[in-house]
């Protein structure tokens, strides 16, 4: 595993995750009308995306990569990435980073 990639796949799981709790909880208090396959779609999705992002965190426990959220920037926001005893700042536009977690839902589907 190229361990240059293992920050940004973190990054995007990381989010992807979150995003697909935010969307459990508007599904859960929505006005479905049946809404029991989409909580259990959801659910088992966010189970397996938990599953991928404890395995790369332990890759990075291993390692010894850290990821810090530094400043938002207009469209781009900011992390700072320590491997092997260097500091590394990632910018990433916000577009992209919504690109990729859609990317990574639509992969999970």
């Amino acid at each position: 595993m190229d361990l240059e990639k293992i920050p940004y796949q973190f990054i995007y799981t990381d989010l992807t995750v979150k995003n697909l709790q935010r969307d459990l909880k508007l599904i859960k208090i929505g006005p479905f009308k049946i809404k029991e396959p989409y909580v259990k779609s959801l659910e088992k999705l966010i189970s397996k995306m938990i599953e991928e992002r404890r395995k790369l965190k332990e890759t990075m426990r291993k390692h010894n990569i850290r990821i810090e959220q530094g400043e938002v920037e207009h469209d781009i926001v900011v992390y700072r990435i320590y491997m092997n005893g260097k500091m590394k700042e990632m910018r990433i536009n916000k577009y992209v980073l919504k690109n990729k977690v859609r990317e990574k839902m639509l992969q999970l589907m």
